[in-house]
């Protein structure tokens, strides 16, 4: 595993400050079940680029395996999960891809 990228473990509610990060996976349901509900929020700390990857199977703002980037150092999003493998992801990222 790239030790720059920080896959999701199934706490319900949770941060990740990425300092050294360049992302956050988050994996499909049959991997880490998330209760609806669920909410992660992701802070970019360090200077790069942080990027947020749905895995296979999960749905971001309704994009298959979406992903989008934080947009700049100290800003952050928050992803909700709503449904099984379907995040909302919201703050300072640009659009998902």
């Amino acid at each position: 595993m790239d030790k720059r990228y920080k896959h999701l473990n199934g706490e319900e509610r949770g941060v990740i400050l990425a300092e050294h990060l360049r992302g956050a996976t988050v994996p499909a349901n049959s991997a880490v079940a998330f209760p609806a509900g669920s909410e992660i929020e992701v802070v970019a700390l360090g200077a790069g680029v942080v990027s947020i990857v749905g895995g296979a199977g999960v749905s971001i703002n309704g994009v298959l395996a979406g992903s989008a980037d934080i947009a700049a150092q100290w800003q952050g999003a928050v992803l909700r999960n709503y449904a099984t493998d379907t995040w909302l992801l919201i703050g300072a990222v640009g659009a998902v891809a």
